[in-house]
C-alpha cells in the first residue's frame, strides 16, 4: 500500500509542471530545442512625443511624471506596436495626461549596430479635442 501510494505520489509530482506549461518556452532554452546565442544587428527604441494645446512644438513624453518608469513605457510600446494597436496605446496613455487638447506621436527609432544615428518612423500620430 504504501509502496504504491509513493510511486503514484512521484509520478504525480513529475508531470504535475507539464500541466500548468501554457507554452513551449522552457523547452526552448534547453537541449536540442536551444537556439544559437546571437548578438543584435540593431537596437529597436520606442518613444512618444506630446504637443500641448495642438501646436507644433513636440516633447519626448515625460512617462515619470505620470508614475510610468521609461523603462516600462518602451515595453509597452514596443508590445502594442507588434500587436498592431498603436492607436489604442496613445489612447491609454491620453488617459492619464492632465492635458485634454493635445496631440500625441509615436515614434519607432532604429539604431543598427556600431552607430550613433538611427532611423526614426512615425508609427500613428493622434490628435485629442
Amino acid at each position: 500500500m504504501k509502496k504504491t501510494f509513493f510511486i503514484y505520489s512521484f509520478l504525480i509530482l513529475l508531470f504535475i509542471p507539464f500541466v500548468f506549461i501554457t507554452d513551449f518556452f522552457p523547452f526552448m532554452r534547453l537541449g536540442m530545442f536551444a537556439e544559437p546565442v546571437r548578438s543584435s544587428l540593431q537596437t529597436e527604441l520606442f518613444t512618444v512625443f506630446v504637443s500641448k494645446n495642438n501646436t507644433t512644438n513636440f516633447k519626448q513624453l515625460n512617462s515619470e511624471k505620470m508614475g510610468i518608469p521609461h523603462s516600462s513605457l518602451e515595453y509597452l510600446g514596443r508590445n502594442y506596436f507588434y500587436k498592431k494597436q498603436s492607436e489604442v496605446f496613445l489612447d491609454k496613455l491620453h488617459q492619464n495626461y492632465s492635458v485634454q487638447k493635445s496631440t500625441f506621436r509615436f515614434y519607432q527609432i532604429i539604431i543598427p549596430l556600431n552607430q550613433t544615428i538611427g532611423d526614426t518612423t512615425l508609427i500613428v500620430e493622434k490628435k485629442y479635442e
